[in-house]
């Protein structure tokens, strides 16, 4: 059981450890991911520890790890082959990123 809920975590930090010579939106992607998985699971477990909602108490443990699978795929996967289609990603997303966004610098 613990493999598959840290399984999503091990595949963030591997791809934060691959992504050095990948695309700068790329990356604030995958970061951006790896913030939302944190807190998202974090709020969900935290919630299931103050009182299980169903008889089922393993249905949280064993439906987070797929879901964030799903959000890894939906956002960071589209990126490359946008970046590999010519579509100007950095352009699109400058124009409608929040001024925070806009704030951070990436080291490479």
């Amino acid at each position: 059981m613990a493999f598959w809920v840290l399984c999503p975590f091990a595949i963030l930090v591997w791809l934060n450890a691959i992504s050095k010579q990948w695309s700068t939106v790329t990356r604030a992607a995958i970061y951006w991911v790896t913030l939302l998985v944190a807190l998202g699971t974090l709020a969900v477990y935290a919630d299931d520890a103050r009182g299980h909602r169903r008889p089922q108490a393993a249905f949280v443990y064993v439906i987070v790890p797929p879901l964030s699978w799903l959000l890894m795929a939906v956002i960071i996967i589209p990126i490359p082959a946008l970046i590999l289609a010519g579509v100007p990603v950095e352009s699109c997303l400058i124009d409608r990123a929040p001024p925070a966004l806009l704030a951070l610098e990436f080291s490479d």
